[in-house]
């Protein structure tokens, strides 16, 4: 179009409301913008309906749009549909599909995106948002059936996937075709964090990387070479509980006069600690305990 160089041929019929069958058509020829297509469209389309209201007949003919003065021309009649080249083409041979390809194709179609937004809000309870960032890409969202097709961790699935991933994807530039870890991979490390063996800051700060680096390596020898294995005894715990609370009485004595938000401070100095190893979900809840127990 560009170069001045299209040409657009448009067949118009019209009917009454309760009509079964389109009328008689008229073919315009030769139109060389969009915009002369549409009024042309437009005016024979008008023309048309005219003709029916008098009770006139229309001529099945081709017709040239003048852009000038906003009309059609007759350019030639047509009596039947032959002149229009309604006739096979003798030099294409007929393509016969049998039935068992036609099934075999259909079984192997993936899923369409409302298909996948069904499956991912009502079956693995994902929110519309995780839903809609996972299909928005198809290869993502098919990658996330295969991390999810042997394990239930939907959500940790998720949110790895939307978080760490898209995230290391956004930052080099790739897609999800060309990421060097398979789903199967990442379904180990999600299984890993939904066991409770490795919290999801590990998983993401300190396996991951390592993952990359050595895409060969298995996450779970990497928490074992690592020792990245989750501190999940109280007693442990406690102690570095203890050493945080230790190192900010003054922040301790803030927060019990009604400044909740401290309680990343000391998270954030347990984690230290603990070199990210304590589990986050009943850190929190003996941290609490053990500073409302100092009021």
């Amino acid at each position: 179009m560009e170069e001045g160089s299209l040409r657009c041929d448009a067949n118009i019929s019209i009917c009454r409301k309760n009509d079964t069958k389109f009328g008689t058509k008229v073919e315009i020829k030769n139109m060389n913008s969009i915009n002369n297509v549409k009024q042309a469209i437009l005016y024979e389309k008008g023309r048309q309906i005219e003709l029916i209201k008098n009770n006139k007949t229309i001529k099945q003919e081709t017709r040239l749009y003048d852009a000038i003065k906003n009309k059609t021309i007759s350019m030639r009649s047509k009596e039947e549909s032959n002149d229009y080249r309604y006739f096979h083409e003798p030099d294409l041979l007929p393509v016969i599909i049998k039935e068992e390809e036609i099934i075999n194709i259909k079984n192997n179609l993936p899923p369409l995106p409302d298909e996948l937004k069904s499956l991912f809000m009502n079956k693995h309870k994902l929110s519309e948002y995780d839903t809609n960032i996972l299909t928005e890409d198809k290869t993502l969202a098919l990658y996330y059936l295969e991390v999810v097709k042997k394990n239930k961790n939907y959500k940790t699935a998720a949110n790895f996937i939307i978080g760490k991933i898209k995230s290391y994807l956004n930052e080099n530039g790739i897609t999800i075709k060309t990421f060097k870890l398979n789903p199967e991979k990442i379904s180990k490390l999600v299984n890993l964090i939904s066991s409770g063996k490795i919290n999801y800051s590990t998983a993401s700060n300190i396996v991951f990387p390592i993952m990359i680096q050595n895409i060969k390596k298995d996450p779970e020898k990497i928490v074992i070479e690592e020792n990245l294995t989750q501190e999940s005894d109280d007693t442990k715990i406690e102690l570095y509980i203890e050493k945080a609370i230790k190192k900010y009485p003054e922040k301790v004595k803030e927060y019990q006069n009604g400044k909740k938000g401290l309680i990343g401070l000391f998270m954030g100095e347990i984690m230290k600690l603990s070199k990210g190893k304590t589990d986050p979900k009943k850190t929190n809840i003996l941290l609490n305990k053990k500073l409302n127990e100092r009021k």
